[in-house]
């Protein structure tokens, strides 16, 4: 099989890929929709990048398996 083509190559691709363009999701309708409704409940003003730079934090988290208890 292609080194390419496996699928740890593949998420890799697409997480890196989801990181790069996540702060220009709020563009996308139910993206939006969330980060309102997230604003609104929280009464947390939270800007895309703010968010983007969460999202980094859970990955790295996830990375080093803190939060998945193993």
């Amino acid at each position: 099989m292609s080194a390419l083509l496996r699928p740890r190559t593949v998420a890799w691709l697409v997480l890196g890929l989801a990181l790069f363009f996540f702060p220009y999701f709020h563009t996308w309708p139910p993206f939006a929709w969330f980060l309102d409704h997230l604003e609104s409940t929280t009464g947390i003003n939270l800007s895309v990048f703010q968010v983007t730079s969460l999202a980094v934090w859970l990955v790295i988290l996830l990375g080093l398996n803190l939060l998945t208890g193993y």
